[in-house]
């Protein structure tokens, strides 16, 4: 049967109703000519419906002359039919195929290139850059060599320190990260003074050029002179200086952390949503019934996977609970302390921390507040030039 019905598709077929008088004689005379035809369907004592092949079909044409048969044509099925169809499409086929190659082939190239994490150097120099290894936009992603990219723009960006590359798709995200400004350099052979940094002690001083302003145990202020670059003489007239030497203070360093004396601490309930999503480019396609997640407390953990220009992504949101949990206050106090701690020698090494304290507080709202002092020892000492400022002096006495 199955057989059969192949060879008819191939073969092509019709579907006809016929209606008269003499159908028992039109059948008898189709069958005794050797004419196939199957699903016969009564419709009523005058109508019929029947299937035959395309060459039965015109072989009926007489047989129906001389019953008197009307005979109708319902459809055309087959092979032959849809040949027709596909070729009468031709150009919409190829214009398909075309898209399908067009579209691969995009896929493959960089189509964006977006940069993040760059404050002072600008997004157009770090493209420059880019450029000039040929990464840019309309170049093969199989192309992109990370180190090379990654070298290039640390050793040609003083500001740069480390650079990492991710794709997306068709965008390459680019994100650097700059080095901490280093501190204004005043050329020799400009006059300057060195002033202090910070609020500080002086513990002690070393003059190479220029005037102590300040003396081995003054408290000092942020912006104060500690070795002048004007040097004046009795005998002699005033001269202006390039200011050098070292100057060491004893500085404070100060922060505060509250904490609260209980925590939550989560239990996964073993109840997992999973949401699956098709993105073509950028182009998201939600395959899940539900964009909701059922959950009030859950975790997400996100799985893609890239075939060129499709992306397929995984998001599974796990459930959990929270129970609170009251802490005691030793528990608290010492993970503020070796918070703070972390954080101070972050900034000083730790041979410059000459003491540490802590002081414990409960606040309005019940949380342990906790502050660290520390006494520092450092270089307090950075150049000034004032030929600037003094120009500025010079300009408003000619006004006046």
């Amino acid at each position: 049967m199955l057989f059969t019905r192949i060879v008819d598709f191939f073969q092509g077929y019709v579907v006809l109703y016929l209606e008269g008088i003499h159908l028992e004689r039109f059948l008898n005379m189709a069958i005794n000519e050797d004419i196939y035809l199957w699903d016969l369907k009564r419709l009523s004592e005058t109508t019929m419906r029947l299937k035959v092949s395309r060459k039965g079909f015109k072989r009926l044409r007489h047989l129906a002359y001389k019953t008197k048969t009307k005979v109708s044509l319902c459809g055309k099925y087959g092979y032959f039919r849809w040949r027709k169809k596909a070729f009468a499409r031709k150009f919409f086929i190829l214009s398909v195929l075309l898209a399908v190659v067009l579209i691969a082939f995009l896929s493959s190239l960089v189509l964006d290139i977006e940069v993040i994490g760059n404050t002072t150097v600008e997004k157009e120099v770090i493209l420059e850059k880019l450029n000039e290894i040929n990464l840019k936009k309309g170049v093969f992603r199989g192309n992109i060599d990370r180190d090379k990219v990654s070298n290039k723009l640390i050793t040609d960006l003083d500001n740069i320190s480390w650079v990492g590359i991710t794709e997306e798709g068709t965008k390459v995200i680019i994100e650097v990260k700059e080095r901490r400004p280093a501190p204004v350099i005043v050329p020799k052979e400009i006059p300057c003074h060195i002033v202090a940094t910070k609020d500080a002690v002086i513990k002690n001083m070393t003059i190479e050029n220029g005037d102590a302003a300040v003396q081995i145990g003054d408290v000092v202020a942020q912006g104060q002179v500690l070795i002048s670059g004007i040097v004046t003489s009795e005998k002699a007239d005033t001269r202006y200086l390039h200011a050098m030497g070292s100057v060491v203070g004893k500085t404070w360093y100060e922060e505060t952390v509250t904490n609260k004396m209980f925590e939550y601490e989560k239990e996964y309930t073993q109840n997992v949503h999973t949401k699956r999503y098709i993105r073509f480019f950028d182009y998201p396609i939600r395959l899940s019934f539900s964009d909701q997640v059922p959950y009030y407390n859950y975790d997400t953990q996100t799985e893609r996977k890239i075939f060129g220009f499709v992306t397929w992504e995984t998001n599974r949101y796990s459930e959990y609970t929270l129970h609170r949990k009251e802490r005691g206050e030793e528990e608290v106090k010492k993970q503020a302390e070796e918070m703070l701690t972390e954080n101070l020698y972050k900034t000083y090494d730790r041979e410059k921390v000459l003491s540490v304290t802590f002081e414990h507080s409960y606040n309005e709202a019940g949380e342990l507040a906790t502050r660290l002092l520390a006494e520092c020892e450092e270089e307090i000492g950075e150049a000034l030039d004032f030929t600037k400022e003094m120009q500025i002096q010079e300009e408003e006495h000619a006004d006046e």
